[in-house]
């Protein structure tokens, strides 16, 4: 299984790729909305997972989850941010967040899709 991580910080693709990593999935990342499409629409949907960031410069993470649903519907979205709560279609966790709950998210995540 191929997870997308998607955030401008460096440190949290960095924490949250060695969280999935722990799970068995091969990790990408992407440090902005625009280059995470880019990604999958190369990929043409071949990915299982998207964690995203909500607030990122060069392409906002709810544009990125949203236009990536539309074209390929089967691929599962967390989103996350430190600066709101958020109530919609994605899974969402607030920052800072521990390995338990971001492992959590992702087991549930993908157990909805199996």
């Amino acid at each position: 299984m191929l997870c997308l991580v998607v955030d401008d910080d460096p440190s949290i693709r960095q924490f949250v790729r060695a969280i999935v990593g722990s799970e068995g999935l091969e990790t990408i990342e992407a440090d902005s909305g625009a280059a995470a499409l880019e990604i999958v629409t190369k990929l043409n949907g071949a990915v299982d997972l998207i964690i995203t960031d909500v607030h990122m410069p060069g392409g906002d993470g709810l544009t990125l989850a949203n236009r990536v649903t539309a074209m390929f519907p089967a691929v599962r979205i967390v989103v996350m941010s430190a600066y709101e709560e958020y109530s919609g279609d994605y899974d969402f966790l607030g920052k800072p967040f521990s390995w338990e709950t971001m492992l959590e998210a992702v087991r549930r995540v993908l157990a909805r899709a199996a």
